[in-house]
């Protein structure tokens, strides 16, 4: 009885070890896949606005004269 019950409490401890590990790597990898996204939008932010500037449209265009006025 007693090595039906220790197999039990050991799958059971297994079962939360694996069950923690998982929770770590999704975890990781969510707030890896967060930098990443976070790095493409700001490269895309950055290549839109600065062919706003070279096309003379948006925010680029003479807005240190129009804040001076």
């Amino acid at each position: 009885m007693s090595d039906i019950l220790g197999i039990i409490i050991g799958n059971i401890v297994n079962f939360a070890g694996v069950l923690a590990h998982l929770i770590h790597v999704l975890f990781r990898n969510f707030i890896l896949l967060a930098f990443v996204l976070a790095f493409f939008y700001g490269l895309f932010r950055l290549c839109l606005n600065g062919w706003r500037k070279l096309r003379g449209h948006g925010a680029g265009k003479n807005t240190r004269l129009r804040a001076g006025r």
